[in-house]
């Protein structure tokens, strides 16, 4: 990875939890959202090893809800990319994100630039 990956992630964002339970299993809803983050990052990547570089990441969170904490729903994102955008999540040097959790397509939140519809825009360089 030499140049910014940039990518849309379709659907509503989720965030980082686990079941509860003694031994902790990663929810339905987080797997499947992990597939659609990798997929995602796949279609604009292409083929290629996970860099060994420092990296950034950022994401902007659109229709999370709102209970859903900023730093929970970029752990989604950093786990779904570990191992295939870089080699393991403790590379990742810098962090930028933030989410529009009331967003709605004619309301308020609509004169901001963005996508008019619910997922997570995704960032990730190299730092030079």
């Amino acid at each position: 990875m030499s140049a910014p990956i940039t990518f849309w992630v379709e659907g509503q964002p989720v965030a980082y939890s686990r079941d509860g339970a003694r031994f902790s299993r990663t929810p339905a809803r987080n797997v499947a959202w992990r597939r659609l983050v990798q997929l995602a990052y796949r279609e604009a990547a292409g083929p290629g090893e996970p860099t060994k570089q420092q990296i950034r990441t950022g994401g902007e969170f659109w229709g999370a809800h709102s209970a859903c904490d900023i730093d929970n729903l970029i752990k989604e994102i950093h786990d779904a990319l570990n191992g295939l955008a870089y080699e393991d999540d403790d590379q990742i040097s810098e962090i930028g994100s933030w989410k529009i959790a009331d967003w709605r397509p004619h309301g308020v939140r609509a004169k901001r630039r963005g996508p008019r519809k619910m997922g997570a825009l995704v960032r990730i360089e190299v730092i030079a």
